[in-house]
């Protein structure tokens, strides 16, 4: 899970390049989910691992 700034474009579209997916949620979502937010601004982004 990362929590990139969505004003930094050029991070999310790293995590997007190694299978990172934005997951689309509200900062209250986050912490309800995952605990405190790295900011008000982010982007919830989980790897997407293939299934065997």
């Amino acid at each position: 899970m990362m929590q990139p700034s969505a004003q930094n474009p050029r991070a999310i579209r790293a995590y997007e390049k190694v299978g990172f997916v934005q997951v689309p949620s509200t900062p209250e979502q986050i912490r309800a989910e995952w605990g405190a937010v790295d900011s008000e601004d982010s982007v919830l982004m989980l790897l997407k691992v293939p299934m065997k």
